[in-house]
């Protein structure tokens, strides 16, 4: 069988989807209370961060390069999560050694 470039290119760009699906993939139920309540402490966490370094919302949003400020209110109510990309700019804007950050941030 003779394979040519554009098919090999592709299909090693479905594997890394698929990959890349599965790592990010919750194997919780979105809806799920407890999941929902880990995500709420999150954000509590978060905003008392937040709180502790004398930053509104939207300076928060500034330092972290969020579009919408609106997003800080969504993490802190539970609602979204950081993504793993962002976690050093978070930690930093935190006052937060990142190690710490994403070490706390992941117990929830």
């Amino acid at each position: 069988m003779v394979l040519n470039f554009n098919t090999v290119f592709f299909q090693a760009q479905c594997e890394l989807s698929d990959r890349m699906n599965a790592m990010y993939a919750h194997p919780q139920k979105r809806s799920s209370e407890e999941v929902q309540e880990l995500r709420r402490e999150a954000g509590r966490w978060l905003r008392d961060l937040r709180e502790a370094r004398g930053l509104s919302q939207r300076q928060l949003a500034d330092l972290t390069h969020c579009e919408y400020y609106t997003f800080i209110s969504q993490l802190e109510t539970g609602r979204w999560r950081i993504a793993p990309d962002r976690y050093r700019d978070w930690a930093q804007a935190l006052g937060v050694p990142a190690k710490e950050f994403v070490r706390e941030l992941l117990a929830f």
